[in-house]
């Protein structure tokens, strides 16, 4: 049996190996398939990195943290401070419609994903707030008055 044959027959999904080959194979863009399904990058790779892109900026008063959760509503999203650490949770799941629709490609992200922040320790996480609104998560955490506990340390000479 040819090796083409075998892998019809077997019905394996590609390895990453397989895809390489592919595109090593074939031009890089095929202006008459925009939507080139043989593309390396088939299959979702990009919604598998379900991770909010975030921002993160600081005031005199207020550390503030901004993240890109598109397509969440704020009940879908969890926000825990824990000691030192600010994590953000989020889940959903996909809208089944029965459609007579055959899609080229699915990108949009569904599931879950976390992220953490590690917090100085004069950010106060008693008074944490959070705001998501169109897709965007705002997350303002006042500081602590800082207290001059500083000492200074007499350096001595060495004999």
């Amino acid at each position: 049996m040819k090796k083409q044959e075998l892998q019809t027959q077997n019905k394996q999904k590609p390895t990453i190996t397989d895809r390489v080959y592919r595109l090593l194979k074939r031009p890089l863009w095929n202006p008459m398939n925009v939507w080139d399904p043989g593309s390396f990058f088939d299959e979702s790779v990009f919604s598998r990195l379900n991770i909010p892109s975030a921002d993160i900026s600081e005031t005199e008063t207020e550390i503030h943290i901004t993240a890109d959760v598109p397509g969440y509503k704020a009940e879908d999203i969890s926000v825990e401070a824990d000691e030192n650490t600010l994590s953000i949770y989020g889940k959903t799941e996909e809208e089944i419609e029965e459609k007579d629709e055959q899609f080229h490609r699915k990108e949009r992200s569904v599931g879950e994903f976390q992220r953490s922040f590690v917090l100085p320790t004069y950010a106060d996480l008693e008074k944490i707030d959070c705001e998501c609104k169109n897709g965007v998560l705002k997350i303002t955490i006042p500081k602590k008055q800082r207290r001059n506990t500083g000492k200074k340390i007499e350096v001595r000479k060495g004999k």
